[in-house]
């Protein structure tokens, strides 16, 4: 998760994956997200920039990753 605070705070729009567990991953990628908000120090320079990590699962996205620039 902190790889994609150091992404986001380069203003890298982040496609974050979990491994697919039906509409829990969900759950839980947004509750990561949250998360690191409430580090301290937080890793994400401002907690808007949360907004730029999108959570996503193998079973419901896989074609996202054709949009990604590896």
């Amino acid at each position: 998760m902190r790889r994609c605070a150091h992404l986001v705070n380069a203003n890298v729009e982040t496609l974050l994956f979990e491994l697919p567990q039906g509409r829990r991953s969900e759950w839980q990628c947004e509750q990561a997200l949250d998360g690191l908000k409430k580090l301290e120090p937080s890793p994400i320079a401002s907690p808007a920039k949360v907004t730029y990590i999108q959570a996503a699962n193998y079973d419901q996205h896989l074609e996202r990753l054709r949009e990604c620039d590896w």
